[in-house]
């Protein structure tokens, strides 16, 4: 049996090895869009996955890595000129490394609701913003980021964006005149 001492010590090694840090991925391109943002951003943006399902159409997640307003605004303008005008439901999501996992700031998506079977948006018109637990930093605390963002017609934002939100004095529907509905979640119950 392992003594308590010999356990904390492999934790510790296993901490200091660097066991149990996510280093993020970096897949090749693998179809015409992953291969056009490798073309067009080069190392701005690591491919980090692409799935298929019924939920959320063709869903891509990228790392950002030059966390700048002008990279952001570039790679929205880029994927909503991509898949402009399609049925096909397309979630892309982009994110930053965090140690427990590839943490999400925002994601985009062609459609009003999971529950339809095709995209109903013209473009990547339904924006989602979640608050970074950990490693988060003034940038993405930096709500007028999404300013930059046009078209926007659906809002998600957590209850703790929206408080950054008004302490930045921010209105959405001055952002976007054309917001259909915005949706605040609860995080309350996340932690629980």
């Amino acid at each position: 049996m392992i003594t308590r001492k010999i356990w904390i010590c492999l934790i510790i090694s296993a901490i200091l090895a660097g066991c149990g840090h996510y280093s993020g991925n970096n897949l090749n391109p693998d179809d015409v869009f992953t291969e056009s943002v490798k073309e067009k951003f080069g190392d701005s943006f690591r491919y980090n996955d692409h799935e298929e399902s019924e939920r959320y159409g063709s869903y891509y997640t990228y790392e950002i890595c030059d966390q700048d307003i002008e990279t952001v605004t570039e790679f929205f303008e880029f994927a909503n000129e991509s898949f402009r005008g399609i049925d096909d439901k397309v979630t892309i999501s982009v994110g930053i490394v965090q140690v427990e996992g590839l943490g999400e700031p925002f994601s985009l998506s062609n459609y009003s609701d999971e529950s339809n079977d095709k995209a109903d948006l013209e473009g990547l018109y339904n924006l989602h913003i979640v608050h970074l637990m950990f490693n988060h930093d003034s940038f993405w605390d930096d709500l007028s980021i999404y300013s930059k963002f046009k078209g926007i017609k659906y809002l998600t934002v957590t209850d703790i964006i929206q408080e950054q939100a008004d302490e930045q004095g921010i209105d959405w529907y001055e952002y976007w005149p054309e917001l259909e509905n915005v949706e605040i979640i609860d995080t309350s119950q996340w932690n629980k």
